[in-house]
């Protein structure tokens, strides 16, 4: 699963990525702000097994699992 704010990018690194990928790949896009696409892509990791590549273009750093950030954070 490919993850990218902007739907048109995320599907074009899909197709640039798919010949070397051993299996196949699902682009999503999701703004982290958003809480309704954050519970969307949740859902739709835990559907796909998990989130293989996730494009952060959102200015923002925090080390660690995507699951410990605060809503607070993402909205910063």
């Amino acid at each position: 699963m490919l993850v990218n704010r902007n739907a048109e990018e995320g599907a074009s690194a899909a197709r640039q990525l798919k010949s070397s990928m051993a299996r196949k790949l699902y682009p999503f896009s999701a703004d982290i702000t958003n809480q309704e696409q954050t519970q969307a892509m949740a859902a739709a990791a835990e559907t796909f097994g998990k989130i293989d590549i996730l494009i952060n273009s959102a200015a923002l750093t925090s080390v660690g699992p995507l699951t410990n950030l605060v809503r607070k954070t993402l909205l910063k």
